[in-house]
């Protein structure tokens, strides 16, 4: 499976941020995209200078659209997002 999703390529997801962690230090930082119609969340990973960028100011419940390439990781069976955009 994790091959298969690997060559999905990137694609655009639309969602709500419901969580933002920045830990001191790291060049990576931390989201959870929520759908509220599907009561569903997915977690995304992106670099702090994303969120630095045009971002600046991203909060909890705000409407976002990024681009991102899914991720799964087998050894936890979890599906995740690599946002780039």
């Amino acid at each position: 499976m994790t091959e298969w999703i690997g060559r999905l390529g990137y694609v655009w997801v639309e969602g709500q941020v419901a969580q933002v962690t920045r830990r001191p230090g790291q060049r990576t930082a931390f989201l959870t995209l929520r759908d509220p119609s599907a009561d569903m969340s997915l977690p995304v990973t992106c670099s702090v200078a994303l969120l630095d960028g045009p971002a600046a100011g991203l909060a909890e419940g705000a409407h976002v659209v990024v681009h991102a390439r899914p991720q799964f990781y087998a050894g936890r069976g979890t599906l995740s997002l690599a946002a780039d955009q």
